[in-house]
């Protein structure tokens, strides 16, 4: 993870602690917006999540003393829209748990810090409202074999392969993520590896010293039989899937955890991540996650070209997956829950849509200010049906500019030409739709 806000606040610098530079905190401006009053909620509810102890977040923001210390750094965040990093547009669609701070909620915090950040009276604070959220129950937890210490700096994606414990078939109706160390984890997916293909992971496993292997964009390989069952990234929270949804698991399977560490301006320290999964014997509607991509792109027999160099270079992929008896056979309409897209360090937008035989366009997801270290998906408010003769489109741009080429080692990279690959030089073009049956 490249950690970019802790640089951010290094570049901006800490509020000095002088009486001539910093006179203190306000302790109240009844007229004015203060921390209990209006402020103090905003923060628990877009903050706290990351910003705690044991949390990502590289410093707290848990009380007033400690936002105060920060207020400046606050703002400037807010103000760029870097924080909190909610990425789907609003105009794009509706998202259940959008964390992100309308234009309102934006100017009370930097009113706030112009007018000398109060405090204001504890009594005058009222909890914020927090949709209902979260893993109802845990029925499986898996965890690594033992701990971790990251090998690659800064960055280092391992694959961890664990049995699934159940000897029946069961639904996976939840999951959930606890990082063992927050400090260096940034991310980790779930892939569900069919019995079939079981063999053909543990020879990939056993090639390679130490606890997992090395992996990329997947676990090795993407397509049938490897199915994605869940992620987590910063910010990210335990849920249950959709009501009446689940994705199927047959006994003999088993689990390939990704997880990707980055290490950039700190040392690397062990971790031993869990999953956890909500279980059920039936649902209504099975469900799977689809990957949607060119095809063409991942062989590369029809190369994603992002040439050294080159800003906003776009590839646009649209099909109809129902045509190709996707995801569910037969050319069958599905509902669309979540969703979810990919791209690696050079993206810059990226957008999931689907175009209406009969005319006119739905979108899904649009991302117009991509940044590789906040990703996840997003719930729909209300699921988009799509039908057979309409087209799924994902539509990417890239900057490959000297200025856009991530640092490793502590080097910024010189620009090269790009194309598909599951390195992190190399990129992705990638939507996610998690999507169940029409009868």
């Amino acid at each position: 993870m490249k950690r970019f806000w802790v640089l951010s606040v290094a570049l901006m610098g800490c509020p000095e602690s002088t009486p001539d530079a910093d006179p203190g905190p306000l302790v109240s401006d009844e007229a004015g917006i203060t921390w209990h009053k209006d402020v103090r909620a905003l923060v628990e509810s877009r903050c706290a999540n990351c910003h705690q102890a044991g949390e990502i977040g590289p410093f707290e923001l848990t009380d007033y003393d400690s936002v105060y210390a920060l207020r400046d750094a606050v703002a400037a965040s807010v103000a760029s829209g870097a924080m909190p990093p909610w990425q789907a547009a609003e105009d794009c669609n509706e998202y259940k748990g959008d964390y992100s701070l309308t234009d309102a909620q934006k100017q009370t915090i930097l009113d706030w810090v112009d007018e000398g950040a109060p405090e204001g009276d504890p009594a005058d604070y009222v909890a914020p409202v927090v949709p209902e959220s979260g893993l109802s129950r845990t029925d499986v937890t898996m965890t690594m074999p033992v701990d971790y210490m990251p090998r690659q700096s800064p960055d280092d994606y391992r694959c961890f392969l664990m049995d699934w414990p159940e000897d029946q078939e069961r639904f996976v109706t939840g999951f959930a993520v606890d990082p063992g160390n927050a400090k260096v984890v940034h991310h980790v997916i779930a892939f569900l590896i069919e019995p079939e293909l079981v063999e053909r992971f543990q020879a990939r496993d056993a090639a390679e010293d130490g606890p997992g292997y090395t992996c990329f964009g997947g676990p090795g390989e993407l397509g049938d039989g490897v199915n994605w069952m869940g992620s987590w990234a910063p910010g990210g929270l335990a849920s249950d899937l959709p009501a009446g949804t689940g994705i199927r698991v047959r006994p003999g399977s088993m689990v390939a955890m990704q997880v990707h560490y980055n290490t950039l301006g700190i040392e690397p320290e062990t971790d031993r991540t869990s999953i956890r999964f909500r279980l059920d014997d039936t649902v209504e509607k099975p469900s799977v996650w689809m990957p949607w991509t060119n095809p063409f792109w991942v062989s590369n027999r029809m190369p994603m070209s992002i040439p050294a160099g080159e800003a906003g270079v776009k590839h646009t992929f649209v099909y109809d997956p129902t045509a190709a008896n996707r995801p569910f056979g037969g050319g069958q309409a599905f509902d669309i829950h979540l969703v979810g897209t990919h791209m690696h360090t050079l993206g810059k937008k990226i957008r999931l849509s689907i175009d209406r035989a009969g005319g006119g366009e739905t979108c899904l997801e649009d991302v117009q200010d991509w940044d590789f270290n906040w990703q996840g998906d997003v719930q729909l408010v209300q699921p988009v049906r799509f039908n057979p003769g309409d087209q799924l489109k994902v539509e990417c741009e890239w900057d490959n500019t000297p200025e856009r080429q991530p640092v490793v080692d502590g080097q910024r990279i010189a620009p090269r030409d790009v194309v598909w690959g599951e390195g992190t030089t190399d990129e992705m073009c990638l939507g996610l739709v998690y999507v169940s049956p029409v009868d």
